[in-house]
């Protein structure tokens, strides 16, 4: 089961967020905060990686579980960030957010015109063709 998506940009401003199922919420009343301690957490772990790591870190953190929850990140070649949190029952799923960036993301956000670069999400059909496409992953509960 999905739980949450965010997109954020290489500078850590949250563009879209979705929740889907989240078991527990302790910041429920606050999503900017909760946001913000989502990009921390990625932006600490991924230089904690990247410091101890023997040699060249390659790809870098793509993700980590717990014995709660899955965290599945993709980061663009433009610096966005995609990510994902699941239940243990998930698989791999940053192909399916490198399809959200390449096949949704990039045409429905990035090519609109209308669209002003590092602003909030508000494109419906992108919401629309976003939550459908979740819902062949997995299962989800809007």
């Amino acid at each position: 089961m999905l739980h949450c998506l965010y997109i954020f940009t290489r500078r850590g401003a949250c563009l879209f967020y979705h929740e889907w199922s989240r078991p527990r919420n302790a910041l429920a009343g606050n999503a900017e905060e909760d946001q913000k301690l989502m990009y921390g957490l990625l932006f600490s772990l991924k230089q904690l990686v990247k410091n101890l790591s023997p040699g060249d870190p390659g790809q870098g953190m793509t993700g980590f579980k717990t014995s709660s929850y899955n965290l599945h990140l993709y980061e663009s070649p433009t610096g966005y960030r995609f990510v994902i949190t699941s239940d243990g029952t998930c698989g791999d799923l940053r192909p399916s957010l490198r399809h959200i960036y390449g096949s949704l993301f990039v045409p429905y956000v990035l090519r609109n015109p209308l669209y002003t670069m590092n602003s909030k999400i508000t494109n419906h059909k992108f919401k629309t063709e976003l939550l459908a496409f979740a819902d062949t992953l997995v299962p989800a509960r809007r």
